[in-house]
């Protein structure tokens, strides 16, 4: 018997695949299945979100897709799924999740975009972060940097302090003698503080320099051998302008004894994330506009943390300037929703945001937009330049 030919060979595949296909297609890609359109925006940025994952949960079973580059994610959910209600999640590179809400699988819900307030952690960590360059070694001290932190005119640095002695010995700073140079030209001295462990040098930041000497306002503890213990340096009025210290001269003593720790050209992070944006800290606030409420002007603002940790986010009051040349104070704030403006603080879970607003009394029947808001967060001004309409 001859063997079929090569063409009898590929016919007949043809018609096996394609019967396959006519068979098991509808239940591999129904054709009635639900499609659900997500755009994924940055909260901060309101930027297409490219770096999302979103999750649809019905009856336990899940469907992922990610983004694509214009933050746009498409599902097409089997038509049995249909008219049941499910659970829609939004996670980031690391799985944490960003985003929730429940939904229901129905035809109200085809082709619906859906817009989801997101932002990217990885984005807002200073480079710095943990960064081997500011590492130093002080008479067989270990000083190993964890982080830097900008808070307005204020900066923190966070240390692992390790005694590699056999014997415990006397760390101590006098931080009125810590000097700070800035890429700005300016020059920092008699205004910082310091701490081992959780003591801290008593009197902090002091005002008045007539009585002090070289001998005042120390910190100092018994270092372990061989067991690390957390330490911070904190230097204040630091220009908004400055992106590093081009150097740092500390003032360390090891049993009473003057050694010399110097650093260069520490990189600090952003104040700014934009004209509307502002960086304080763990923070990231944005002003998101101007929105009324019965008789009532509010300016509205969300708060990011950005921090694994649970953290109390203060501000103070807010000066507002129109476009026809007045001016505002804006005192009160109402944390979740635009009513009763009660209090100035809110506690933050990790990785969560809030949105705040703050009413703008009586202003101007003639004006049309607020050009600037002025806030204060924490104990520094950040100015928002970006107009809203009203």
């Amino acid at each position: 018997m001859k063997k079929p030919k090569n063409w009898i060979i590929v016919a007949m595949l043809t018609a096996i695949i394609g019967f396959a296909v006519n068979k098991l297609g509808d239940k591999i890609f129904p054709s009635s299945a639900t499609t659900i359109n997500i755009q994924l925006v940055d909260g901060i940025t309101a930027q297409p979100k490219r770096t999302g994952k979103v999750i649809i949960i019905i009856d336990g079973k899940e469907f992922e897709e990610s983004a694509n580059k214009d933050g746009n994610v498409k599902f097409k959910i089997p038509e049995e799924y249909k008219e049941k209600s499910g659970k829609l999640k939004v996670v980031d590179k690391q799985g944490n999740e960003q985003y929730s809400e429940d939904i229901l699988i129905n035809d109200e819900t085809n082709e619906k975009n859906i817009e989801v307030d997101v932002f990217d952690v990885e984005e807002f960590i200073p480079k710095n972060h943990k960064n081997k360059a500011y590492d130093a070694l002080v008479n067989n001290f270990k000083f190993d940097f964890q982080e830097l932190k900008r808070e307005g005119e204020r900066i923190t640095m966070f240390y692992k302090v390790t005694n590699m002695e056999e014997e415990d010995r006397k760390l101590t700073f006098i931080p009125f003698l810590n000097v700070f140079f800035d890429d700005q030209g300016n020059q920092i001295k008699q205004n910082s503080m310091a701490c081992i462990a959780k003591r801290c040098n008593s009197s902090g930041f002091k005002r008045d320099l007539s009585a002090w000497d070289e001998k005042r306002n120390p910190v100092s503890n018994s270092m372990p051998a061989g067991i690390p213990l957390n330490v911070k340096f904190v230097v204040r009025g630091v220009s908004k302008k400055a992106t590093k210290f081009t150097r740092i001269d500390f003032d360390v003593r090891i049993n009473d004894n003057k050694q010399e720790m110097q650093l260069t050209n520490v990189e600090l992070p952003t104040t700014t994330g934009g004209p509307n944006v502002a960086i304080y800290g763990d923070f990231i606030v944005k002003w998101e506009g101007v929105q009324k409420q019965s008789e009532t002007t509010f300016a509205q603002f969300k708060v990011f943390n950005l921090s694994a940790q649970t953290y109390t986010f203060e501000i103070g009051h807010a000066t507002a300037y129109d476009n026809q040349g007045n001016q505002y104070t804006l005192k009160k704030t109402a944390f979740g929703k635009p009513a009763n403006p009660q209090k100035n603080s809110e506690k933050l879970l990790p990785k969560s945001s809030e949105r705040f607003y703050m009413p703008i009394h009586k202003i101007d029947a003639s004006a049309t937009s607020i050009q600037r808001i002025t806030l204060k967060i924490g104990k520094s001004d950040y100015d928002f330049d970006e107009a809203k309409k009203i």
